[in-house]
């Protein structure tokens, strides 16, 4: 009975506005393949997370959830394609009159690389070293995903990321396609056709803010979405963080002043899902999780019987003192009956 135990809570206002958190992001897609799935996070503020690319980890997965292995990252070398060619003064593998560079690894003004193993050629004559999925090569971007796109629906991903970020609105997003860096800015190219084709149903294993704790509040957690085929689209959850303190129970009073509390987050989501508008300007699509904290924060504590082990070993006391007391007058009274009965026998009063 003194172990036992029940939540309460409380509200008040938050009097704490800056800080940084950690956030914990768990999602699988089952029908869009690695190469095809990018992470990534920005603030209000317009700051994005540095390297993301190194925070998440990808693993493929086969069609019915299983892993099969673990994804090779994409990296953005950011090559500058140097001066570009016609057909008039290229030459070499001038293809329909497309001369495509050879980014800095030409043997002569005017070489042409219209194919990712020209590139890998050139370099290897250099003694260069090239990243398969260097997405700054667009040569071997395209056949990268000419590849992948006879994966499609065949080969999901599960994207899982830890990322620090400060208690300001921001958005975690996972979008299609190729990913860019140009300015400090993160650009998608979203208009190839196989983009468009893809389909965004999707599983959210976990989405944490803080450190997870008894009772907390994390709805999305288990939830998957199954869309329609080739269902395409822009898919935003809602989410509005709320400020949580825990405080676990004390058996023994301590002296430490917050001992057994821990400062965290919990939330509440809605959602709402887009149909496709490839075709409109601006239009990203994906899934997005935008995030703004709550300025009321909630005190979730353990209640029990007793205040701690101390008070209950007075109560305690004071249920046994009481006990004795009374099995004492009950003594009394048994006993001095009893002699009252045997006194009037000896006197002969007593039928």
């Amino acid at each position: 009975f003194f172990f036992s135990s029940e939540i309460k809570k409380e509200l008040f206002v938050d009097p704490n506005v800056e800080g940084h958190l950690e956030i914990e992001i768990n999602v699988s897609f089952p029908q869009i393949p690695c190469d095809l799935m990018t992470l990534d996070a920005v603030d209000f503020f317009g700051t994005f997370q540095e390297g993301m690319d190194q925070k998440t980890v990808k693993h493929k997965l086969d069609r019915d959830g299983n892993w099969i292995s673990q994804a090779k990252h994409l990296v953005d070398s950011k090559k500058d394609p140097g001066k570009k060619y016609t057909k008039s003064n290229a030459h070499g593998n001038e293809d329909n009159g497309h001369c495509g560079s050879c980014y800095g690894a030409e043997m002569h003004e005017g070489d042409c690389c219209n194919t990712c193993d020209d590139v890998k050629k050139r370099y290897e004559i250099r003694g260069w070293h090239v990243e398969v999925g260097d997405v700054s090569i667009v040569q071997c971007a395209k056949e990268r995903l000419e590849e992948v796109a006879m994966l499609t629906n065949h080969e999901g991903c599960n994207l899982y990321s830890k990322m620090q970020v400060g208690r300001v609105q921001g958005n975690i997003h996972f979008i299609p396609g190729r990913q860019l860096t140009m300015n400090g800015m993160h650009l998608h190219d979203v208009g190839d056709k196989v983009i468009k084709s893809l389909n965004l149903s999707h599983i959210v294993h976990v989405l944490r803010f803080g450190e997870k704790f008894p009772a907390a509040q994390n709805p999305l957690e288990g939830r998957r979405v199954d869309l329609e085929e080739d269902a395409m689209g822009r898919m935003q959850y809602f989410v509005k963080v709320v400020p949580t303190r825990y405080e676990a129970r004390a058996y023994l009073p301590s002296p430490l002043s917050g001992a057994g509390s821990l400062e965290t987050y919990q939330y509440s989501v809605t959602d709402h899902f887009s149909s496709k508008q490839m075709d409109k300007n601006n239009f990203i699509p994906g899934l997005f999780f935008l995030y703004e904290f709550s300025p009321i924060k909630i005190r979730v504590y353990e209640s029990g019987p007793f205040s701690s082990f101390v008070h209950f070993l007075l109560q305690l006391c004071a249920i046994c003192g009481g006990v004795f007391t009374v099995a004492g007058l009950i003594d009394a009274f048994l006993y001095h009956s009893v002699q009252t009965v045997q006194r009037k026998r000896e006197l002969g009063k007593f039928q």
